[in-house]
């Protein structure tokens, strides 16, 4: 039986003002602040978690990296791989979902070994990675970040893996993308524990 993914479970995130043919926040030292990854950002840094990284570039773990460190002594990773619209409008986007989900399956690599991922974020604010940032701290800072992966090994560790495509449709998720969807899942599920999440637009 094929692998399928349950449509009911894709969220929609308002795209208003968002370019979506535009991905990336920074473009060869250029701000570029009616991005996909510029708007998921902001909506992120006001959310109830304590870093938000933009770690888009050659290399990285995911476009956006989010941690959160919960009472329960819990850290929750979270990595948001953005794709960008082939078209102007919402729709069926066979290819771009066919990319976006390969990149998501390809950062399951990152869930091993928290320490790493930790090193790896804080080594990617250093000035030769940044690209025209000042920082890749969104929300938090490196000083704090290193202070977390000091408390990390009395952590338990919980990965979430999601892919932001507002170039897809929800209502308009067919069979054949669906089975791409649910392919992806599968991977991701069985190397995290949770299944992939999907925000697309309505």
């Amino acid at each position: 039986m094929p692998f399928t993914y349950d449509t009911e479970s894709i969220a929609i995130l308002d795209w208003d003002g968002v370019d979506i043919r535009l991905e990336s926040k920074w473009k060869t030292g250029t701000l570029r602040p009616t991005s996909i990854q510029a708007h998921l950002i902001e909506f992120l840094k006001i959310q109830n978690n304590h870093f938000v990284i933009d770690d888009d570039d050659s290399g990285e773990v995911a476009d956006v990296v989010e941690i959160t460190e919960k009472e329960n002594q819990e850290a929750v990773f979270r990595f948001y791989h953005c794709k960008y619209s082939g078209g102007d409008a919402p729709g069926r986007r066979v290819k771009d979902t066919y990319e976006v989900c390969a990149q998501a399956a390809r950062s399951v690599r990152w869930t091993t070994d928290p320490q790493r991922l930790v090193m790896h974020l804080l080594e990617r604010d250093q000035s030769k990675y940044l690209n025209g940032r000042t920082t890749r701290f969104e929300k938090g800072d490196p000083r704090s970040l290193a202070g977390f992966r000091r408390r990390l090994r009395k952590l338990r560790h919980h990965y979430q893996i999601v892919v932001v495509q507002p170039g897809v449709s929800k209502g308009m998720v067919d069979a054949q993308m669906a089975t791409i969807f649910g392919s992806a899942n599968a991977i991701v599920t069985e190397i995290t524990g949770s299944p992939l999440r999907i925000i697309a637009s309505a």
